[in-house]
C-alpha cells in the first residue's frame, strides 16, 4: 500500500471530495492500481481495525483476480476486462504477457494507437519484450514520444532492452538477445550503437564466444570515425584479452593502444599497451612505455604501484618467462 493524506480543505481536496464521494473527513480509500476504488471506510480507526481492513482488502483482490483468470479460461475476451486482467496481473506478479496481447490485437492497436487510455497501457506493458507491446510503441513512437516525452520513451526502450538481453545472458537465449538487439537498431536511440554493442558483448562473454567478441570489437572500430581517446583504449584492452593468443588480433589492438596514446598519452593506456607488448616479445619498448606510463601517472597524483611492479618484475625477468602479465 502507498499512504497518501488529502486535506479536503485544499484546492485538491475539494476535486477529491467531488471525484470520489467522500462524505467526511477520516474516511479511508482504498485504490486499485488502474484507479478504481475497492473499498472504503468512514471514520477513524484503531491500528488492529486498519489492519484489519487492509488484509479484507487483500484477501478482496486476490478473489477478484482469481475470478477474472476463471473468466478468461472460459474464453471472455471482453475489451475492457482484458485491460484490468492485465494490471491485475502485473500487480500480483503473474505472467501477463498473453492477455496484454490479447488486448493490442483485440483493440488493433498495432495499425493505430492514439486513444490515451491505450498510450498509458502499452506504455506501461512495453518493458517487458515477450509482448506486442514495444512493437506497437516503436510503431507509434513520434505519439508516444508527444505524450510522455522523448527521453521518457528512449528510457523504457533501453531499460527493456538491457532487460531482456540480461535475461537472454543468464538463459543463454539467443532468440531473446536477437529479439533485444531488433528493439534497440529500430529505434533509433542516441545511443544504439554502444549499446548494442555491451548487449552483445556481455552476452558473449557469458558464453565464453571469444570468436564472436574479437568479430564484434573489430566491426564496432570499423565504422568508428571519432577521436576519443578512452574508446579507443577500451576496445584495445578488450580485444587483447578476447584474442587469446592470436598474434594478428594483438597487432590490431596495437594499432588502438597507439592511436589511444598518440590522441591522449595517460598512465592506464600506456601501462595497459606495456603488457600487450610483454605478450608481443617486445621487452625493451615495454619497459619505455611503463617508465612514461609512470611519469604521466605520478604528475598527477595517480597510485602507480601497479605499473611499477609491472616495471620490476619485466626488469628481473625475460618477456618470454612473464608472457601472462
Amino acid at each position: 500500500f502507498i499512504n497518501y493524506r488529502v486535506d479536503i480543505n485544499s484546492v485538491i481536496g475539494n476535486e477529491f471530495i467531488k471525484n470520489y464521494k467522500v462524505a467526511a473527513a477520516g474516511e479511508l480509500l482504498f485504490f486499485a492500481p488502474n484507479g478504481k476504488i475497492i473499498s472504503r471506510q468512514a471514520g477513524a480507526t484503531s491500528v488492529a481495525q486498519l489492519n484489519a481492513i487492509a488484509r479484507s482488502v487483500i484477501k478482496q483482490t486476490m478473489i477478484d483476480l482469481n475470478t477474472m483468470q476463471e473468466q478468461y479460461n472460459k474464453g471472455f475476451r471482453a475489451t475492457d476486462f482484458l485491460y484490468d486482467f492485465a494490471y491485475q496481473l502485473r500487480e500480483n506478479n503473474r505472467p501477463n504477457d498473453e492477455v496484454v496481447d490479447n488486448y493490442i490485437k483485440k483493440e488493433k492497436l498495432a495499425n493505430h494507437c492514439t486513444d490515451t487510455k491505450d498510450l498509458r497501457f502499452v506504455y506501461d506493458f512495453s518493458t517487458d519484450l515477450r509482448t506486442d507491446a514495444m512493437d506497437v510503441l516503436l510503431k507509434n513512437k513520434s505519439t508516444f514520444e508527444r505524450t510522455f516525452g522523448k527521453e521518457n520513451i528512449d528510457q523504457k526502450i533501453t531499460t527493456a532492452a538491457t532487460t531482456a538481453a540480461d535475461y537472454a545472458k543468464t538463459t543463454k537465449n539467443t532468440e531473446l538477445l536477437n529479439k533485444a538487439c531488433d528493439v534497440v537498431e529500430k529505434s533509433k536511440i542516441s545511443n544504439a550503437k554502444d549499446l548494442l554493442f555491451k548487449m552483445k558483448w556481455d552476452y558473449f562473454e557469458t558464453t565464453k564466444d571469444n570468436k564472436s567478441q574479437v568479430k564484434l570489437i573489430t566491426e564496432y572500430m570499423n565504422g568508428y570515425a571519432g577521436y576519443d581517446s578512452e574508446v579507443y583504449y577500451q576496445k584495445a584492452i578488450q580485444l587483447m584479452y578476447a584474442a587469446k593468443s592470436n598474434i594478428q588480433d594483438w597487432k590490431t589492438a596495437q594499432k588502438w593502444f597507439e592511436k589511444s596514446i598518440t590522441l591522449d598519452a595517460g598512465y592506464q593506456n600506456q601501462k595497459d599497451y606495456a603488457r600487450l607488448l610483454i605478450k608481443l616479445g617486445e621487452s625493451t619498448k615495454a619497459k619505455q612505455m611503463l617508465t612514461q606510463a609512470l611519469n604521466a601517472g605520478r604528475s598527477k597524483g595517480i597510485d602507480c604501484s601497479e605499473g611499477q611492479l609491472l616495471l620490476e618484475t619485466l626488469s628481473k625477468y625475460s618477456s618470454s618467462r612473464i608472457v601472462s602479465l
